[in-house]
């Protein structure tokens, strides 16, 4: 089968009904349903109980116009393509999908929506929950501030009966007139220290060694976790916002606490005392005594706070927190509204890019920590509609030109691509917990009862792994002579974590014998065979840089586990073992020598 330029392959405008107008426009502003295509005159129930003009615009066939110019033009440029197999596999994808969505929708008909219809929809619920949220903020109806209700919410439907009361009456009394100050204002008993912010006096480091630490920072960890805006974090630091914003100074101290473990000045330990392990203790500590609010709102200053303690807690003896401190951060996220994506904010800012950036960090480390834990993870994916950290180096965010703000040169990888690809690895982490680590009572639930499913589920997963790496960006690809300081460090990060999760998927077969049609996996295989890379990434690793991060301990540590695991399966099965593998186990645990005498989890791994 091939498609030439000029051919129409989402079919033939001539032969193409036109969809009929669904909504009228007062039902559509109103985002009520509409009967007027079943009645006579088009006249619906609703515009003939409100006694108004029942009128029909011509927007989607204008957008639908605008779409067909698009396509038409992008044919045009377009070579022919001449392979039929590529458009029978997406077809076959494509049945496949339905087939997955059918089960767990059994009576959503799939095929009677056109894109058009989809798109339509899509857009349609992003101004309908805008128009909400800006409701809800105009009118003050939480002291707090905003908080986000999702559609299951009776708010959101209070707010749509309301607006069916004014488009019959045409006008809707204030709220502020019916509420009654004893259930609306905080009454006296509020004004516990539950319900009052209050922070200690903070003590920051000397300003030689308060500098030094936030270029520590950006150099060796938002790199990895871009949480921060270089720019606008040290333009704040510089105009001292830290006398002013308590949140902010929470941040900064936080900065420092996580880059005291990257630097031998004896100054970032706590006093009095010579270990390593105390490094940033004292600032992180600080952080500890202060205490929000619990009727404010979420802000951004608070949420890059739980980024930034729940990755220094990783490193130290009680590890499993960071687990439980992403978690609260995801539920305040949550609150905010800030996983759901608002139209309003198309146009990338600043700030909103740096919600978007906390939310990203949060889910990250929410993942890392649940597949280490054995917990579920807090979001999943069908739960998020955020857009990805977009894909440009904080100093491009705002130049001279307004035109280019968030533009990355041509040519010039971005920093943040790393991240990017990293997230969507953890997405094959929630599947992976998901399926192969469910609970029983989970697969009936999901129907994977059937003889077949851990096959396919492996299948599945190993397709997606594969097509990850294929789509990689070359300059994130393994080399270990790569020149790049930034690059290499990023790609062995993230050949790691993709090793370490072929050998979370194949790890509860890695005893099964192997069988070809029950399950074709050679999954023992699989896993040493991935410990062995981590081990000599690892290694490289250590020779070119000399320090690793907390997710490399936990890598080398599964690592050793699998190697071990193999060497006495291998010698309790009679068969000589591979003396390679005890050099690589010895990597394994000489890399969490070197992290221990800073991160203390490292010592209770080893």
């Amino acid at each position: 089968m091939s498609i030439s330029p000029g051919e129409e392959i989402y079919g033939s405008s001539r032969n193409k009904k036109t969809r009929p107008q669904t909504a009228c426009e007062f039902c559509r502003r109103r985002k009520i349903g509409c009967d007027g295509a079943q009645r006579p005159g088009r006249q619906c129930s609703n515009c003939a109980a409100c006694n108004v003009d029942c009128k029909y615009s011509d927007s989607r066939r204008v957008l639908a116009s605008a779409l067909q110019k698009v396509r038409n033009d992008f044919l045009a440029s377009t070579p022919a393509y001449t392979r039929g197999s590529y458009v029978q596999e997406l077809e076959n994808k494509l049945e496949r999908m339905e087939n997955v969505l059918r089960r767990i929708l059994p009576e959503t008909h799939i095929g009677s929506m056109s894109t058009a219809e989809i798109e339509d929809r899509l857009r349609q619920d992003d101004y309908e929950r805008d128009a909400m949220e800006d409701h809800l903020t105009r009118v003050h109806a939480y002291p707090s501030g905003y908080i986000y209700l999702g559609k299951s919410s009776t708010a959101q439907f209070i707010q749509t009966a309301r607006d069916f009361k004014q488009g019959h009456t045409g006008k809707l009394p204030d709220r502020g007139e019916f509420r009654r100050s004893e259930f609306w204002d905080a009454p006296p008993w509020h004004q516990n220290t539950w319900f009052r912010a209050h922070y200690p006096d903070f003590t920051l480091p000397e300003d030689d060694l308060l500098s030094s630490l936030v270029d520590l920072y950006f150099a060796e960890v938002n790199p990895f976790v871009p949480l921060l805006h270089r720019p606008t974090f040290e333009k704040s630091v510089k105009d001292k916002l830290y006398l002013e914003d308590k949140d902010f100074t929470m941040v900064l101290l936080l900065v420092c606490a996580v880059a005291s473990r990257y630097t031998d000045d004896p100054r970032v330990l706590s006093d009095g005392v010579t270990s390593k392990q105390s490094s940033g203790w004292k600032w992180a500590n600080q952080t500890l005594l202060a205490r929000k609010s619990l009727l404010s709102a979420p802000t951004l200053h608070y949420l890059q706070i739980i980024c930034l303690f729940a990755h220094f807690v990783l490193g130290s003896t009680v590890p499993h927190l960071c687990w439980t401190v992403a978690s609260v951060g995801l539920r305040t996220s949550e609150e905010a509204g800030i996983h759901r994506r608002k139209v309003k904010y198309a146009t990338p800012t600043v700030e909103g890019e740096l919600w978007k950036r906390a939310f990203w960090t949060l889910v990250y480390l929410d993942r890392q920590s649940s597949a280490f834990l054995g917990r579920s993870c807090c979001l999943f994916d069908e739960e998020i509609d955020l857009d990805l950290p977009i894909e440009c180096d904080d100093e491009y965010w705002e130049p001279q030109s307004t035109v280019n703000a968030f533009k990355q040169p041509p040519g010039r990888p971005a920093i943040v691509s790393y991240f990017n690809c990293y997230l969507k690895l953890t997405s094959l982490i929630t599947v992976c917990l998901r399926t192969v680590y469910a609970m029983n009572r989970s697969q009936i639930r999901l129907r994977f009862l059937d003889k077949d499913w851990q096959k396919r589920i492996v299948e599945l997963l190993n397709t997606k792994l594969k097509h990850w790496m294929d789509v990689m960006p070359d300059h994130l690809r393994w080399d270990p002579d790569r020149k790049d300081p930034i690059h290499f460090a990023q790609s062995a990060s993230l050949y790691l974590q993709y090793h370490h999760l072929q050998m979370l998927i194949h790890r509860p077969f890695i005893s099964m014998p192997y069988d070809s049609e029950k399950f074709p996996f050679h999954s023992v295989t699989i896993c040493t065979t991935a410990a062995r890379v981590c081990a000599d990434i690892i290694d490289t690793q250590l020779r070119r840089k000399g320090h690793l991060s907390p997710y490399h301990g936990l890598a080398a540590f599964n690592a050793a586990a699998v190697l071990l695991f193999d060497y006495w399966h291998t010698k309790h099965s009679g068969f000589p073992v591979n003396p390679a593998d005890v050099e690589h186990v010895d990597t394994c645990m000489k890399a969490l020598q070197v992290l221990e005498t800073r991160w203390s989890f490292a010592g209770k791994l080893w």
